[in-house]
C-alpha cells in the first residue's frame, strides 16, 4: 500500500511539474519584450535589411521551438504591437 501511494505522489509531482513547465513556456512567449527579444535575434543574423516570410517564420519557429501555427500568430503579433512591418511578403523591423 505504501508504495502504490508513494508512486501515485510522484505521478503526480511528475505531472504539477510538466503542467507548471507549459504554463510558464507559453505565457513567456506572448510577452513583448520577448518577442522584441526574438526579432532582434532573428534580424541580428542577417545582413540584409528585410526578410521574406519564410524565413522570418523558420526564425521564429527556432527560436521558440513552436509549431507554425504559433509561428504565424507570433507574427501577427508582433506585427500589431508594430515591432516589424509587412510588405508583399518582406518583412522589415519597425
Amino acid at each position: 500500500m505504501k508504495e502504490l501511494t508513494l508512486i501515485i505522489v510522484v505521478a503526480v509531482l511528475c505531472l504539477a511539474i510538466v503542467l507548471y513547465r507549459y504554463h510558464q513556456k507559453k505565457n513567456l512567449r506572448y510577452h513583448i519584450s520577448s518577442l522584441q527579444k526574438a526579432v532582434d535575434k532573428i534580424f541580428s543574423e542577417t545582413k540584409g535589411a528585410g526578410l521574406s516570410q519564410d524565413n522570418f517564420m523558420v526564425g521564429l519557429i527556432h527560436y521558440y521551438d513552436c509549431s507554425r501555427k504559433e509561428a504565424y500568430y507570433l507574427l501577427g503579433y508582433a506585427q500589431k504591437h508594430g515591432i516589424i512591418k509587412v510588405d508583399d511578403g518582406m518583412i522589415s523591423k519597425a
